[in-house]
């Protein structure tokens, strides 16, 4: 009985070892007959990622801008907002805020 279950198993093993051998035998000649739409794929990949990158600096560099952009008019914002001091007066607090603009 063993003996049986043994030729059972090696069957079963062989027959998975060239079933394996066939779908490698298969995958390696479609990639044989796509290689150039492969190729041609991979390289659309390539340029489109670094499109996306480019886009990436470019939106990264924008908002840098806009937040220096942003924080320059809070900060003068603040500015105006804050109390006087005893000796001045709006229109200097005003000319020494906005003194940047000009």
């Amino acid at each position: 009985m063993s003996r049986q279950n043994r030729r059972r198993d090696e069957l079963r093993l062989l027959r998975n070892r060239l079933d394996a051998e066939r779908e490698t035998k298969r995958n390696q000649d479609h990639v044989k007959r796509c290689g150039k739409q492969i190729k041609a794929l991979e390289q659309q990949v390539a340029e489109s990622d670094a499109a996306l990158q480019a886009e990436r600096t470019r939106h990264e560099q924008a908002m840098a801008e806009l937040n220096a952009e942003r924080t320059r008019v809070v900060e003068k914002l603040t500015g105006l907002n804050r109390a006087l001091e005893p000796n001045e007066t709006s229109e200097l607090r005003l000319k020494a805020v906005m003194a940047d603009d000009h």
